[in-house]
């Protein structure tokens, strides 16, 4: 029924951790999980946006080949940078003016 549907999707959102439910995603390789949210010790943030300004396209592409590179499962590199940095992406950080033109 309707209500038992509502009733285990709340259940479901109570076992998630503060960070699958917040606005942000961090990309790294987590030292450590635990039901709270992830501890990312010794480690620095770079923090990436794009498209603050409607005409900024080219931004955006940069952008996405830049989370296409550090999301690489299989090469070093992007091993390696995800285990030292903490990445904040912020695609469009300009939705209403990129929505506007």
């Amino acid at each position: 029924s309707k209500a038992s549907r509502a009733t285990s999707s709340s259940q479901n959102d109570s076992n998630k951790s503060s960070l699958e439910q917040s606005c942000t995603l961090p990309v790294t390789e987590p030292l450590e999980r635990k039901r709270i949210a992830f501890q990312f010790k010794d480690k620095k943030v770079v923090f990436l946006s794009a498209r603050v300004h409607p005409g900024e396209v080219p931004g955006s592409l940069v952008l996405n080949g830049i989370i296409d590179f550090i999301l690489q499962e299989q090469n070093e590199q992007a091993k390696l940078l995800r285990k030292n940095y903490v990445y904040k992406i912020v695609p469009i950080l300009n939705p209403d003016g990129v929505y506007r033109g």
